[in-house]
Parts: structure tokens; sequence; C-alpha cells
């Protein structure tokens, strides 16, 4: 560039070595811009997310913009989907596995139909967009069917996590004389590393069909790794302990490796709370329990012991499984008064587990006493009881109601009548009111030729104005040309930001700002804008800053993807754009970080503060790519403080 303006100021511009000049900058802002837009297709995810909101996430922009290249990983996420809802079909039983499967089968259907359409130059066909919904709709129900399956077999299978490892310890301890010593510790051997095989897959599905964050599903990845590789080094120190009986050495090696694993499990048995539903995980221990007490009846009605002992077992067991998820909970929350009905009912929970094994102990001695039976099935409804209160804790607050009006009997009705009206004052007549102003419809004003409106705001008055013309303003008559007064005040050229107060947001969703409704979307930024509109129309924005900023971001979103569609944009218009958004995505920030100081719940504050962390980088990396795309718009001259802010 120095060169350039060297042959520039001495008139030599048009001379050979000028122009070989030229060529060589054009062909390094040309190389520089190919690089930029590698650099922004390889910053989008190249792989399908590890958890499922990820893949919902990823999926659902596939499914809004089948025609867009995602180098398949909206597809790739489906079938990650499907094939987790497999793994969770195999483990159930009867009909809700084949309605699980027919769900799987279904959104493959859709899904392979939708990618059709889409290589075919379809993908915005009508055709196309009922299968679009028809798609979302399978997903939605395929989620929400997969998450209550993998709740309920976490409440199966963690509800007891260490019992087959104990067994493991009192079968390599047993005494060289104990018969079947043997054969006892190969039994117990092999339950154990079946036990811990079940624990690793089932946190395995709990991360990838839960609601965790990305930090909670490595911290499961990593805990089931460390255990299956401690699982066979258990068994090796265990079996080295039962053929060494009273080596001091051989059976402190044995309770380390003990301890760790037993460590690391109720490592993996916190992380996996944190990935699903507490209340959820309530609700399924719940109805566990019942389950169990059904068996226990049946064991008393077929005077079977073992199948009564058994289900008592397993109801103790999910009651402290219940304890500890609630002890959990109050170690997480700071609401105090949260806090205090969790304790209040884990309490009474703990009370009732004791009682209940006591007499399942009894009756199993003898199980035809219709007065011990009677005591076990009253032990066993106040757990559940017990168990329902600690449920009903998680419940959210209803709000306080005023109090209900009185009763009418307690109406009292005075025989008094009512004051006479006074007359009315004596003197002249008041003139007639004076007929209205007759009603002018005012017209729009005209578009002068060549212009182009890029005003996103213009162009949804103008919508509005067409469209109201069409009836009439005035009453009684039928078809009239009505207007609206509209006041345009904005340089087409250089207006990128607007701003609408945050109390009149949801009476003016400006839906048709994103773009024509007869336009395909298959512009990256403004998929994204259009998806964070869609999730900000879910919420009020009157008084809620969050949602009005987030509304307002979604529509700079759109307008800066027209800027860089080259909509008759300028260099200084794209540069303003970026920064209208940072400073939206900083107030976004702002507010955040006041919501999270106000959060009562550790996990949700700092899942919160770990995304606003990350927001300033983002608009800093959006501010240097916009101010790089610029160079390529327009002839407007942009100045070197303009593209440093």
């Amino acid at each position: 560039m120095y060169y350039g303006c060297f042959f520039l100021c001495r008139g030599k511009g048009d001379s050979p070595e000028a122009r070989a000049l030229a060529k060589q900058v054009a062909t390094a802002l040309q190389n520089l811009q190919t690089k930029t837009n590698r650099a922004v297709a390889n910053s989008r995810p190249a792989k399908a997310a590890v958890h499922l909101e990820g893949k919902i996430e990823q999926a659902q922009r596939w499914i809004d913009n089948p025609t867009v290249d995602d180098r398949g990983v909206g597809q790739a996420a489906i079938r990650g989907l499907v094939a987790e809802g497999h793994r969770l079909a195999n483990v159930m039983m009867g009909p809700y596995r084949q309605d699980l499967l027919a769900k799987c089968d279904r959104v493959d259907q859709l899904t392979a139909q939708l990618a059709d359409l889409a290589a075919r130059g379809e993908g915005e066909s009508p055709q196309a967009r009922a299968l679009a919904s028809q798609l979302q709709d399978s997903l939605k129900d395929l989620k929400a069917q997969m998450q209550e399956a993998m709740t309920q077999e976490v409440s199966d299978v963690f509800s007891d996590t260490t019992t087959p490892i104990k067994l493991l310890a009192v079968a390599a301890t047993a005494p060289p004389d104990t018969p079947n010593r043997e054969e006892v510790f190969d039994e117990r051997a092999a339950n154990f590393e079946n036990h811990s095989g079940r624990l690793g897959a089932t946190a395995e599905k709990a991360a990838a069909v839960g609601t965790a964050n990305k930090s909670t599903v490595e911290g499961i990845q990593a805990s089931v790794k460390t255990a299956r590789e401690l699982t066979p080094q258990v068994v090796s120190a265990a079996r080295i302990l039962l053929r060494n009986p009273g080596n001091q050495a051989a059976y402190e090696h044995f309770e380390t490796m003990k301890n760790q694993w037993i460590d690391n499990v109720e490592k993996m048995t916190g992380l996996v709370d944190e990935a699903i539903d507490t209340k959820s995980l309530l609700d399924a221990s719940e109805e566990a329990i019942k389950k169990d007490l059904d068996k226990c009846k049946v064991a008393m009605a077929n005077i079977q012991p073992q199948m009564l002992v058994a289900g008592a077992t397993s109801i103790a067991r999910r009651a402290n499984r219940i304890l500890l998820v609630a002890k959990r909970e109050v170690e997480n929350s700071e609401d105090p008064k949260f806090r205090e009905a969790v304790k209040a009912a884990s309490d009474e929970l703990s009370k009732t587990i004791s009682p209940m094994v006591m007499d399942a102990k009894a009756v199993a001695g003898n199980i035809s006493d219709p007065g011990l039976q009677k005591s076990f099935l009253d032990s066993g409804y106040r757990i559940l009881g017990a168990v329902a209160k600690v449920r009903e804790a998680f419940q959210p607050q209803e709000p306080d109601f005023p109090p209900p009006p009185p009763d009418l009997e307690q109406l009292r009705l005075t025989d008094e009548l009512a004051p006479p009206k006074p007359p009315l004052p004596e003197g002249e007549v008041p003139p007639p009111r004076p007929p209205p102003p007759e009603e002018k419809d005012e017209e729009f004003p005209e578009q002068k030729a060549g212009e182009v409106i890029n005003q996103p705001m213009m162009m949804a008055a103008r919508q509005l104005h067409d469209e109201a013309r069409k009836w009439s303003s005035k009453p009684g008559f039928p078809a009239a040309e009505v207007g609206i007064g509209i006041v345009a005040e904005a340089d087409a050229a250089d207006a990128v930001g607007f701003s609408i107060p945050s109390d009149m947001e949801d009476d003016y969703e400006p839906e048709l700002l994103l773009m024509p409704s007869n336009q395909p979307v298959n512009q990256p930024i403004l998929a994204a804008a259009q998806s964070l509109h869609r999730e900000a129309t879910k919420w009020s924005s009157k008084g809620n800053d969050i949602i009005a900023a987030a509304k307002r971001m979604a529509l700079l979103m759109a307008e800066m993807s027209r800027l860089v569609r080259g909509g008759s944009g300028t260099k200084r218009a794209l540069i303003q754009c970026a920064k209208d958004i940072a400073k939206a995505s900083d107030e976004v920030t702002r507010l955040a970080k006041e919501v999270a100081k106000q959060c009562t719940d550790k996990r949700i504050r700092t899942n919160l503060l770990q995304v606003c962390e990350r927001i300033p980088t983002i608009s800093t990396q959006l501010k240097i790519l916009s101010t790089v795309k610029a160079t390529m718009l327009g002839r407007t001259s942009i100045s070197d403080e303009e593209s440093e802010q």
C-alpha cells in the first residue's frame, strides 16, 4: 500500500508498475477473504454435540434450513438421537420398548424424506415444510420418552451402588475352611463386574440424554473411564487376598482399590444426578417404591419370604437414594425456605426406613401372621407418604391468592332509600355538540424511483399500510382507502440499529422484520437471527430486559445478514451493526450477571456465569470479522480509528 501511494503522489497511477502492484493487492485481498470465509466455516461445529440439548439444537437448525450446507451436522445429530433411543429401548420391556422403537423409526423416516427433498433442490417446497413440521413434533416426542426412560433406568441402577463390592469383600476375606469359598467368590466377582458395567452404561446414557452441560458430560465420561479401569484391578486385588488369607499387604491393597472405586462411583452418581431433572428422578423413585410394595403384597399372599425380603430391601435402598439426592440439593441451594422444607421432609423420611426394615424381618419370620402383614404394609405406606412430602418440597411454590369474597349471607342490606337527585341548574340550554371533523385518509410517502428500502421498520410500516388500505377507517363505509401516518426519519445508508421500548415489544412482535416470508432462509447469520428471535418470543419482554435485549439482537443480526449479502449496505454500516450487536450482547451479559447474583441454585449460577464469560470473546471476534468483511463492501473509506473500535 505504501508503494501504491508513492506512485499516486508522483502521477504514475496508470504506469505498468502501479497496475502490477494493484493486481497484487487485489490478489492478496481475495486470498484474505477466502481465508476469512474458511475460518468462519471452520469455527462452526463439524460434529454432532455430545449431549441431548446440543443435538436437538443442531437438528433444529438443519430442519429450519435443510438447503444450507452444514456439513451433515444436523443429520448426524438426529442419527445420534435415534441411536441413543435404540440403546434405551434395549433395556425396556413390553409395549414401552415397542413404543420407543416406533418413535425412533418415525424420526428416521421423516429425516430421510426431508434430506431427499433437500438434495433435489426442493428443501423450501410446501411438502418439505410440512415434513419439517412433522419432524419437529416427532423429535419432541422422542426426546420426552427418552428422558423418561433414562430417568427410570437411573432410578433402578443407581438405587444401590456399593452392595456388590461389599459382598465381594466379604467373599474375599472368608475363612479358608468356608464351604464353596472359590465358587462364591467367582459368582460375586462376576456380579460386581456386571454391576460396574451397568453403572457405566447408564451414566453414559444420562450424559447423552439428560440435560447436562458440557462440563458435566465430560465429568461423567471421565468417571466412567476410571470405573472401567478400576473394576478389573479391584477383582484382581480381591483374588490375591482370597488366595493369601491373613496377608496384611494384600488386605491393604484391596482396601485401597475398593475405596478408590467407591469414591469414583460416588462422584459418578453426583454427576448423573446433575444430568437429570431432580423432580423426574423423585417421581420415578416414588413409582418404583409403589411397585416394590405391590411385589411385597404378592409375596405375602403366595407365602414367599425371600421375595418379601428382596422387595423390602429395594424399598429401603430407594428411600436412602432419595435422601442422598435431597441432601445434595440442600447443599446446592442457598434458599433458606427451600433448604428448610427439604430438610424437614428428609428427616421425616429417614425416621420411617428402620421401622419398615424391622417389620419386614418380623413378617418374613412368620409370613402368615395377618397382624405382622398389616404392620409391614403400614410401615411401607408411611415411607410412601414421606417420599411424597420430599417430592412436594421440590415443587414450585404456589403464589399467594387474595382472600375469598365474603359470604353473601353475611351481607346486610338496609331499608334506607338513596337521597333524591339534586335538580339540574336552571338557565340557558347548552349549545348542541359540534359534529366531528371529517376524517381524511392520509397517503403513505411514495417511494422514489430507484430508492432501496433497507430499514426493517420502514418495510414493516409499508406492509401494514398496504394491508390497512383494504379497509375503511370511517364508520359506516365498507371499502375505502385508509392511511397510517408514518414519520420516517432515517438515513437509508447508515442507519442500522433501532430500538423498541421493552414495555411495547410484546404488542409489536417484529416477525416480518427478519425477512420477507417468500424468501428462503439460506444464510447462516439470518438463520441464527431467526432462531434467537423464535426462542426470545417464548417469553414476555414486559419488565424483562434480557428478553427485550435478545429480541433487539435478533433484529440486528438479521440486518447484518442483509449487509453481508451485499444488500445496498456500506462498510461503515456493517461495522456499526457489529458494534451495535456487541453493545447489545454486553447488555445481555450485564443483566445475566445480575440474575446470577440473585440465583440461589449454585449449579445454575455457575453455568450462567460460565456462559457470560464466553460472550465478550465472541463479540470481539464478530467485530474483527466484520471489519475484514467490510473491506469487500462498497467504496466508503474506513478510518483506522473506526476499524479498531
